[in-house]
Formats: structure tokens, sequence, C-alpha cells
């Protein structure tokens, strides 16, 4: 095992910090009937956005409490994507903000318990915490990012 250094963890929370607070300001460029919109990222819309990264922000939480990615051989990404969004489909746009908001903050004190080992590059926690935080919000903030630029007039939005 690599030797930990507590320091590492700090810088790799402060850059989810960083990520976190970047994809929430981007988030705020849609209104509330933007967040329905379908087509955001493929089909999706931003409130479908926000429960996927809900779902892979448990994930995290999970995993760090088990110690290790709790993803198995023969895992079927986009699937498990495909149902996770229709399984929060029923929610507001609202709900599942706050519902973000909450396991964000979960997800906050899951990475302030976890041991410093679990931060060290190459560590399999490591790839986890990474792909499912803050590489994971820049992505989706490069989504919205995008379709705000090229979002339909005014009088278009939510037409299909």
């Amino acid at each position: 095992m690599p030797d930990t250094n507590p320091d590492v963890k700090v810088a790799v929370i402060a850059a989810i910090d960083d990520s976190w607070r970047e994809f929430r300001r981007v988030l705020t460029s849609l209104n509330a009937q933007e967040m329905d919109t379908p087509g955001l990222a493929g089909a999706w819309s931003a409130k479908d956005i926000l429960g996927h990264i809900t779902t892979w922000e448990e994930h995290v939480i999970r995993s760090l409490a088990f110690g290790r990615n709790e993803t198995t051989p023969g895992f079927d990404l986009n699937r498990f994507n495909a149902d996770e969004v229709t399984a929060m489909s029923h929610l507001s746009s609202r709900d599942i903000l706050v519902k973000m908001e909450e396991t964000h903050r979960s997800l906050r004190d899951a990475l302030a318990a976890a041991p410093p080992s679990h931060f060290e590059y190459g560590s399999p926690m490591r790839g986890t915490i990474d792909a499912d935080t803050a590489a994971h919000y820049d992505e989706h903030a490069r989504d919205i990012k995008k379709w705000v630029r090229n979002r339909p007039a005014s009088g278009d939005a939510g037409k299909a």
C-alpha cells in the first residue's frame, strides 16, 4: 500500500468542492422550464442529470463505507444509468435538487471520515472518488454549458 499523505486527501476534497461549486453555478443558467427539457445530454434533461449525479454520489458513499467499489464484473453501466433515471422520473426538479443537495452533504461527511489511503493516486477508491465526483460534475457542467450556448429560442424551449 502506498504511503498515505493527509495533504492528498485535503487536495482531493478541495478539487471536489471546486468542481461542485462550478456545477451548481452552471445549473443557475437554467430556468425552471429548462430543467425539465429533454435533450440536454442525449435524451436527458437537467433534472435527469441531477438524479444521475445523485445516484453516483450515493455509490461513492456506499463504496467508502465498504472500503471498495461496489460494482461487480459484468456491470452494465448504460442499463444502470437508464434504470436510475427512470426510477427518479416521478420526482419534480425541485425534489431531485433537494435530494441531490442532501446526498452531497452526506458525501462530504463520508469523504471527511474516509482514511487518507482512499485518496492516494492509484488506490482502488481514488478511481471511484474521482470518476463519480469531480470528473462527473465537470462532465455534466460541460453538457449544460453546451446546451445553454445552443439553447432554443425562449418560445421553443420544451418543444421536441
